[in-house]
């Protein structure tokens, strides 16, 4: 989902200056509430497989988790 932009926002209220209505559309209000909305963090389980190999050093099991954590955050 996109999030809208400050700048998005400022551009749709300048264009309605003056105007009696303000026409937004839906996606615009479902992305401004998206964004106010907390997001819980998911960490790892035992279950998690983490995409390293053994023997691997201990830089590349850093860049596994952080993968494996950015895709269950997505």
């Amino acid at each position: 989902m996109n999030l809208i932009s400050k700048e998005i926002l400022m551009s749709h209220l300048q264009r309605s200056e003056g105007a009696e209505e303000v026409s937004l559309p839906i996606d615009f209000f479902r992305d401004l509430l998206y964004q106010s909305m907390p997001r819980t963090w998911v960490g790892l389980t035992d279950e998690d497989d983490i995409d390293w190999e053994d023997g691997g050093n201990l830089k590349d099991l850093v860049k596994a988790i952080e993968a494996k954590l950015k895709e269950k955050n997505a």
